[in-house]
């Protein structure tokens, strides 16, 4: 085959998905001597879809080397820093193509991405409107454009983004949504996000997953070797929940391992869960496939993969190849995958009761009690004031420490209300930034509330923010994306919850994590209730102050805070899940 025709089949196997063999394609052309930019550009994208960044970036600084005004070579530089978690190099090469390119959909989008993850809100706010402008049928940037604004309390325009995002997501069903930004919406119902994440991950789920992979060796009496697989290992909520439970593993019966996808994260929280690992190893910079072969080589018996579709997930790309005989998505991401990779989910009887089963792309396992885990080694007890705070001593004060794009406006009405109706009350929230407090705060005056009545909580450590949260009366939750780590810090701090729980698994968690810690009667259903249940305990300090007690007294005995029974709990459904493993390959044997 000539170099031309070599070219174009390179082109085209990346094109449409077909990314080692494109890769394949296009190394025999530069073994043969071509040097055409658009081989290095392809071959830069090839890598970079398949995890390969270093030759990723390679290949595009070859490109710019034989074009240096060579628009899509400069692009997939930019998108190598943002993989690489460089948005500030990012920036700089998208600012570049933006320059000379002001309508380049693909620079306007890793413009975007970079101003996000630099946290600077409004000018990432402004390109996502301008990715629309250019590209009013893209799903990615209409959705993104949503939770940007979210992370900032831009609520203006909010209804009309949110209708257009529905309309290409749902109505016509467009691929690329941003399916984390849908959870914290009301108006994507629970079919509406199973429908979007198939949709999104179509072609991971459609892909011919390879399934020859043997049992692992070994007989009666052999440890299950479990391994995790997280982007979060470090400062991270993921890792402040699992900790505990990994290192109350029964190392006689369990021999855990720990992989790590994203940037490394220093610090005593990255030093204690390695160290609760028996095998640890950080894979951020292997492609997937290289990834594959050293999970394979370890010989697991389940891998439980934690990030879903969060920052820095490589469930994509480990969709096309086993890595274990038994695989489970679990913990990082509230809701279905819709790939090929989990044959599991885990959850419970509350966030994924058996009714909701077939919206789940995998088999749903019930945990015995609550599906998150938590640490009861971390800190507890008061270590501040509410002076310290900048709270008022007599106030009645609610909190809600989750983050800004959980907040929407029909929340916020009904929280603006109860500060209106309860004299001397203060809303206590964590500080985001200066343009998302100035935005919140109009939103406040809009809504007859003076601005003294809100207190922001500067960034703290964990241990220095839970000798903090006990000083509220009490947590409000956010909804349709409820308090799921925040759940559990407040309860831990002795401080009840009030939760609306919705038909969502993101609506569902506080509502499990009550059931669990034994404050049913704080679960309400509708607007109404919720705002009655809050203001309720704002006029009986008795009832309320009763709670407190009986949540304090009962702590450690709940299945929420037992660390080392949800462990066993955790290990008997792995030794179930196995057994059935065995069973299944030898009926198959036999046939």
């Amino acid at each position: 085959m000539d170099q031309d025709l070599l070219r174009q089949l390179g082109a085209a196997q990346v094109e449409c998905g077909q990314i080692h063999a494109g890769a394949e394609t296009l190394q025999q052309l530069l073994a043969a001597g071509c040097r055409l930019p658009e081989v290095y550009i392809n071959l830069g994208i090839a890598w970079l879809r398949s995890g390969k960044a270093k030759e990723a970036k390679q290949a595009f600084m070859d490109a710019l080397l034989l074009e240096p005004d060579s628009i899509r070579a400069r692009t997939g530089l930019g998108q190598v820093y943002l993989y690489d978690d460089c948005p500030t190099e990012a920036r700089l090469e998208f600012a570049a193509v933006l320059a000379v390119s002001p309508d380049d959909k693909r620079a306007m989008a890793g413009f975007a991405d970079a101003h996000r993850a630099l946290k600077l809100h409004p000018e990432a706010v402004y390109c996502y409107s301008e990715l629309v402008r250019l590209a009013p049928d893209d799903a990615y940037a209409a959705s993104m454009l949503v939770h940007a604004a979210m992370e900032m309390y831009d609520w203006e325009d909010l209804d009309a983004r949110i209708a257009h995002a529905h309309r290409l997501i749902v109505d016509e069903g467009k691929h690329g949504g941003m399916v984390f930004a849908l959870c914290g919406l009301r108006e994507f119902s629970r079919h509406d996000l199973y429908q979007a994440t198939l949709q999104r991950s179509q072609a991971a789920r459609e892909a011919p997953l390879e399934s020859e992979m043997l049992l692992p060796p070994g007989g009666e009496g052999e440890r299950l070797r479990i391994g995790y697989l997280s982007s979060d290992f470090g400062t991270h909520p993921v890792s402040h929940l699992l900790v505990g439970a990994l290192e109350c593993h029964d190392r006689s019966k369990f021999e855990v391992f720990g992989y790590a996808t994203g940037p490394k994260r220093d610090g005593a929280d990255r030093q204690r869960i390695e160290a609760a690992f028996e095998h640890f190893h950080d894979v951020r910079a292997l492609a997937d496939d290289e990834l594959q072969a050293l999970i394979r080589t370890h010989r697991l018996h389940i891998l439980v993969e934690l990030n879903g579709h969060t920052a820095y997930s490589r469930i994509d790309g480990l969709s096309y190849k086993r890595c274990a005989p038994i695989q489970v998505t679990w913990l990082g991401y509230p809701g279905t995958t819709g790939t090929a990779f989990a044959d599991y989910l885990f959850g419970d009887a509350v966030v994924t009761p058996p009714e909701h089963a077939g919206q789940y792309s995998e088999k749903v396992v019930n945990l015995p009690h609550c599906y998150q885990p938590n640490d009861n080694k971390r800190a507890n007890g008061l270590t501040s004031s509410r002076e310290a705070e900048g709270l008022a001593s007599d106030a009645f004060v609610m909190c809600s420490f989750n983050q800004p794009f959980k907040l929407g406006p029909a929340t916020f009405d009904i929280w603006c209300a109860l500060l209106k109706k309860i004299d001397g009350s203060q809303l206590w929230l964590l500080e985001p930034p200066e343009a998302a407090k100035d935005n919140l705060l109009e939103e406040a005056h809009q809504r007859g509330v003076d601005a003294s009545r809100i207190v922001f909580a500067p960034k703290r450590t964990l241990a220095e923010h839970m000798g903090r949260i006990g000083l509220a009366d009490l947590a409000l939750d956010t909804f349709p994306y409820g308090s799921h780590t925040t759940g559990s810090d407040a309860l831990w701090a002795g401080v009840p919850l009030v939760t609306m729980m919705g038909e969502t698994f993101a609506s569902r968690v506080a509502a499990s994590l009550l059931v669990n810690v034994g404050l049913s009667e704080l679960i309400t259903h509708t607007p109404e209730e919720y705002e009655h249940c809050i203001l309720r305990l704002a006029q009986h300090p008795d009832e309320l102050s009763a709670l407190r007690v009986r949540l304090q007294a009962q702590l450690l005995q709940t299945p929420l805070f037992d660390t080392r029974q949800f462990t066993r709990d955790l290990e008997a459904v792995y030794t179930q899940l196995w057994r059935h493993q065995v069973s299944k390959q030898n009926k198959g044997d036999e046939s």
